[in-house]
């Protein structure tokens, strides 16, 4: 075994105190009292040799045992051997990963697994459900605390290797029963709303971190083998309630992974996804509908975006390729909500028999926590980033040893914010709302080739 600087001082430190203690012993056969240091008597040197044995056995058992349990109970770091070990056995497949390939989910990664998905039934967790399924995986557990919802898509037979489950992730009973047998876990459930979470916080905190927390500890004792977390950008300097218990959510699933050889834990940070539950597209269309006036909180604000296919496709290709600590982050364009809104108001207010011009837009002021433009990445993460054509990668501070194949590092001196990223103009908001089918609700496709037109 070869020993740290750590270790070695333990051994020595050990030999000298068994000796020091040993040489004011006076010897019965000899009436001879030894010197402090390493003594040249004929019973010394037995003696040393068994307090040098002794020493180095209880660094073995140390390192290999006590060392590794207590830094998978307080993360704190662990011995270079072990931690060169937790890498090999974490790189997806043992196989260098390859990022220029036009399918990032790998076949292999999710052949024949068991998944399960937290907080299915959200529109991010269906289309995601949906996905794992055509990957030949062995079977999704999709769990989710909507009853009615549960039962009406049990009902449908979608495909026969989904199957939906009623479970609360703060019940950790449930959850223990529902991982048995369990590949990888997908933790969706959350609560994702500022303005909820600044009048429950504690429910933000029960949900988003001790839940999260406990489901770190479930999965280990499951031996699952990933745990991906999905974040947000708020959880990036953040100012409200949501965005500080997203902040720990990432910080303890990477402190995590210290000292952790079985199970990868990773996160995923999503934008504003356009067209999911809470979206703002139904607010502005049934505002437009009535024919206004259509209310933004502030005209200066922007937003970082992305479409639910996109944010599934973070979650599934971040999988194979996550080292473990890391944070997966999705370019995304960024949009001024003003431009939104005027945009949606010319293509949809004739449909309701309405000009633009005949639509106010009207400010009403920041809601408590909300911020005016939004971060993906600050600017100490961005300093030990790495980026891909796709994604960037944020490696835990702990483990930045760790190497993607095929990514390179990022070059930028400032953080990924949304007011350091050109906009939107409204003609490319107009065809990037048409072109990803997020006005359909409203538009059939005759008229939506009218518009593009």
């Amino acid at each position: 075994m070869i020993a740290s600087a750590n270790s070695l001082a333990t051994v020595l430190l050990c030999c000298w105190l068994v000796n020091a203690i040993f040489a004011r012993l006076r010897c019965r056969w000899c009436q001879s009292s030894f010197n402090a240091g390493f003594c040249v008597e004929f019973l010394a040197v037995p003696f040393c040799i068994l307090s040098f044995a002794f020493a180095w056995a209880w660094v073995f058992v140390y390192d290999c045992f006590i060392g590794l349990r207590l830094a998978e109970l307080v993360s704190v770091s662990v011995p270079r051997r072990c931690r060169r070990h937790c890498i090999e056995l974490n790189t997806p497949m043992n196989k260098p990963f390859d990022f220029g390939s036009q399918n990032l989910a790998n076949p292999e990664f999710f052949g024949d697994r068991t998944v399960l998905v937290t907080g299915a039934l959200g529109t991010v967790g269906q289309l995601l459900v949906k996905q794992l399924a055509q990957l030949d995986v062995k079977r999704v557990v999709a769990v989710d605390n909507r009853e009615t919802e549960l039962h009406e898509y049990s009902l449908r037979g979608d495909a026969p290797c989904i199957k939906y489950h009623f479970g609360d992730v703060r019940d950790p009973v449930r959850m223990a029963q529902l991982l048995e047998g369990v590949d990888y876990v997908f933790h969706l459930a959350a609560v994702k709303h500022v303005p909820i979470a600044e009048q429950s916080p504690h429910d933000a905190v029960s949900t988003n971190v001790e839940a999260t927390q406990q489901l770190i500890r479930l999965t280990r004792e499951a031996g699952t083998k990933l745990l991906m977390f999905t974040s947000s950008d708020k959880a990036v300097s953040p100012t409200n309630v949501l965005g500080a218990s997203k902040l720990l959510g990432e910080r303890i699933l990477s402190a995590s992974q210290m000292g952790s050889i079985k199970t990868r834990f990773a996160s995923t940070r999503f934008g504003n996804v356009l067209g999911s539950r809470g979206s703002v597209l139904p607010l502005f269309a049934d505002q437009i509908r009535r024919g206004g006036p259509v209310t933004l909180t502030d005209p200066d604000m922007t937003r970082f975006v992305m479409t639910v296919d996109r944010a599934a496709e973070l979650v599934i290709n971040s999988s194979p390729a996550c080292l473990g600590g890391d944070i997966w982050v999705t370019k995304m364009p960024v949009i001024n909500i003003r431009d939104l809104a005027q945009t949606m108001i010319e293509l949809l207010a004739p449909l309701y028999g309405f000009r633009a011009g005949q639509i106010e837009i009207k400010a009403v002021g920041a809601r408590p926590g909300e911020k005016v433009y939004e971060e993906l990445m600050t600017v100490e993460e961005a300093r030990i980033a790495w980026e891909t054509d796709e994604y960037f990668i944020v490696p835990y501070h702990h483990l930045q040893h760790q190497i993607y194949s095929g990514a390179r590092r990022v070059t930028a001196t400032h953080g990924y914010d949304s007011s350091k990223v050109r906009a939107l103009t409204q003609p490319q908001l107009a065809d990037y709302l048409l072109e990803n089918g997020l006005l359909n609700e409203w538009l059939n496709p005759h008229q939506a080739r009218q518009a593009v037109l």
